[in-house]
């Protein structure tokens, strides 16, 4: 569970970051000068991982699940079912350019 917070936090730093930041920053169509950075956002995803990490694992232990490829299959499934609906209906409802 600690290395599921860790590792959410981690990669939405990179992702958001070097990996793609510039490509966020111009599909959002906001300069960077107009975004702005404060420590929340670097501290928040490490507890809200935390947190999805652990029901996760009450998932997998509920379902008696003891396979690995059993237990990604469930976290896919969890991310597409709910968390990847989540981000498109915000996202739907957003007043963002639609961009690449």
């Amino acid at each position: 569970m600690l290395v599921g917070g860790v590792f959410n936090t981690v990669l939405g730093a990179l992702w958001h970051g070097p990996l793609s930041g510039r490509a966020w920053l111009r599909a959002t169509g906001e300069p960077s000068e107009e975004i702005k950075s404060d420590a929340a956002m670097y501290v928040l995803p490490l507890p809200a991982g935390l947190v999805e990490g652990y029901v996760l694992a009450v998932m997998i232990v509920g379902l008696g699940i003891l396979v690995w490829w059993q237990g990604t299959f469930i976290g896919a499934f969890q991310w597409l079912g709910i968390g990847a609906i989540g981000v498109l209906t915000v996202g739907t409802f957003e007043d963002s350019p639609r961009s690449a």
